[in-house]
């Protein structure tokens, strides 16, 4: 029997890893929208945010993906793939902690009151996607 005390919060961070890259999907997906129609606003770090969004996109899915090849190649995967999959987190981190540090200082700069549930949505986003990717993938590629 193999006992995890921490089972349940592994499973919540795990669910909040993959809502958070539906929400990035959705606020990508209205943002093209609204850039289409001509309807977006501008607002100061829009550009970095959406690059943060688009990295918690390709991060779930590299962690998908890393799951199939685990399960295809019965239990292990390929020393390449794994450093492939470690590098790819490793940018995603990087670009994720960009964009959560951009939204926070615009956060508390003088520059944006009128919405800063777009800039505390962000940077909740990205927390919960740096968390994850050090907590299921980093662990692996770093051999601990």
């Amino acid at each position: 029997l193999i006992r995890d005390d921490a089972y349940i919060l592994e499973l919540m961070l795990l669910t909040l890893f993959m809502l958070a890259a539906v929400a990035a999907l959705y606020a990508l997906r209205i943002r093209h929208k609204l850039k289409k129609h001509k309807r977006l606003p501008a607002y100061p770090g829009a550009a970095v945010m959406s690059a943060g969004y688009a990295a918690e996109i390709i991060s779930v899915l590299t962690m998908l993906g890393s799951y199939v090849a685990y399960s295809a190649y019965g239990g292990g995967i390929p020393f390449a793939a794994g450093a492939a999959v470690g590098v790819i987190q490793l940018a995603c981190m990087a670009v994720c902690a960009v964009s959560a540090v951009t939204a926070v200082v615009t956060l508390f700069s003088e520059k944006e009151k009128a919405r800063p549930y777009i800039y505390i949505i962000s940077a909740v986003l990205n927390a919960v996607t740096i968390s994850a990717m050090l907590y299921y993938e980093m662990y692996v590629f770093w051999g601990c």
